[in-house]
């Protein structure tokens, strides 16, 4: 177990649903860590013991996709548990494309295919379903590579983690939202809505104004909507949406720190109604990307046979050196 003496080189990251995030280095082993609180929603000494015993599930777990877990505690200071997991000193790649706008095709299929790697570990493995699939839990490091975290582990933890913790309502797909059983197809479509986010540079749903603008003016955030009819078209084109108008309130919820807001129930509304976003323009992705978003709905182990998750497997793309230039 590691202990709170064996730590030392505080440095806070960032803060979390009001707890801080920290990173320090266990003494004994020489490891750079991260130290994260989860307020744990618990009834008495037992149930602390149940969740830790849960939780240490992790650590025997054999992945290279996945963040590796290292121990917790219950810390009666902070009422909460204290987790201890592998250091990604790049951080997640909703930070990483905010920095560098948005990230090539290649990339992007090789976050695909680390995730998709991860996901099917979990799933087919140790029977799990991750539950929180999104740009801010996906993460990197020097040596380039891709790891996913924030995974629950079983239905028992599930219940004791408040609601904020479990998910994320931007990522949530339609049928979840309408009520429907969690399946690991939900988690698919998280995954897909955040690759499109990372390869336009902006989550997809709707424009950011404080977030990085694409290097080619003709590279839009494109929502396919109600078809339209136009001289000479086919009646299904589709249109360049703005809710910023939609969003010049100031109650609802932020996205990323826009003073803009969309209102949950809004955004809820519109991800049910509206088709799945789509990568445009066509001709600034390969083919095989656009098959494989616009056809999202399979299992990881599924997905992981299709052309363009193979074809980053292939891929000669230098990783390493692509984390280093971040």
């Amino acid at each position: 177990m590691i202990l709170e003496a064996e730590l030392t080189g505080y440095q806070q990251l960032t803060r979390k649903n009001g707890r801080r995030i920290m990173k320090v280095k266990h003494l004994p082993s020489g490891l750079t860590m991260v130290q994260k609180g989860v307020p744990f929603n618990t009834d008495g000494p037992g149930a602390v013991k149940k969740i830790l015993e849960e939780l240490r599930t992790m650590a025997s777990f054999q992945c290279k996709y996945l963040v590796a877990f290292y121990d917790a505690r219950f810390d009666e200071f902070e009422s909460s548990t204290l987790i201890y997991v592998e250091y990604m000193d790049k951080g997640s790649f909703d930070k990483i494309y905010r920095k560098v706008g948005p990230l090539g095709t290649q990339i992007v299929a090789k976050v695909a295919l680390a995730v998709l790697e991860g996901m099917s570990y979990l799933y087919d493995v140790k029977g799990i379903v991750p539950r929180n699939i999104k740009p801010s839990n996906m993460m990197c490091n020097s040596r380039g590579d891709i790891k996913i975290c924030d995974f629950v582990v079983s239905e028992e933890l599930i219940n004791s983690i408040p609601e904020t913790f479990v998910s994320t309502s931007f990522y949530i797909s339609p049928e979840r939202i309408e009520g429907s059983p969690y399946t690991i197809k939900a988690d698919v479509w998280s995954l897909g809505i955040s690759l499109v986010e990372l390869a336009l540079g902006r989550f997809p749903f709707a424009e950011c104004e404080t977030e990085p603008e694409p290097d080619d003016e003709d590279f839009e955030v494109i929502s396919p909507l109600t078809p339209v009819s136009t001289e000479g078209g086919d009646g299904h084109d589709f249109v360049a949406i703005d809710l910023r108008a939609r969003r010049k309130k100031k109650t609802g919820v932020t996205l990323d720190g826009d003073e803009t807001t969309m209102g949950i129930i809004e955004l809820l509304q519109f991800i049910i109604s509206a088709p799945s976003p789509r990568l445009s323009p066509e001709n600034y992705f390969p083919k095989e990307a656009h098959v494989f978003v616009d056809g999202i709905g399979l299992t990881p182990k599924e997905l992981l046979g299709h052309d363009w998750i193979r074809m980053a497997g292939e891929s000669n793309v230098d990783m390493k050196a692509w984390a280093s230039s971040l």
